[in-house]
């Protein structure tokens, strides 16, 4: 009798034990949401821009590029008033030319808009 009860007791423990144990302590907290990375010009925007589009529209456009993008302001100037996004966002004639963006890339933008064009 005596050995039932010990051998009951253990496997209760185990039971009890084993179903009440987490595999991680993302099981049991949830993390905190990351905060939002604001855009800024210097750090996301010119960098696109550089690589994207200053062949031409540099300092002096060329190409038939209507417009510089070669500083803050007028690039932000050109967001503000939609001629740059409309263009990228354009399937038949897209900026740059041959074919659009990836749509990260334009939501880094917008969101560079929405974070009020820090610099």
């Amino acid at each position: 009798m005596k050995k039932t009860a010990v051998l009951l007791f253990v496997l209760l423990s185990i039971i009890l034990f084993t179903n009440c144990e987490n595999h991680s302590e993302d099981d049991l907290i949830t993390p905190p949401s990351p905060e939002p990375t604001l855009k800024t010009y210097n750090t996301d925007i010119k960098p696109i821009f550089t690589n994207s589009c200053i062949v031409c529209h540099g300092k002096t456009p060329i190409n038939g590029a209507p417009s510089s993008f070669d500083t803050y302001m007028l690039v932000k100037n050109g967001v503000e008033n939609g001629a740059i996004l409309a263009r990228m966002n354009d399937n038949v004639n897209p900026m740059p030319p041959g074919s659009n963006l990836p749509a990260s890339t334009i939501a880094i933008i917008e969101q560079w808009a929405s974070d009020g064009y820090l610099e």
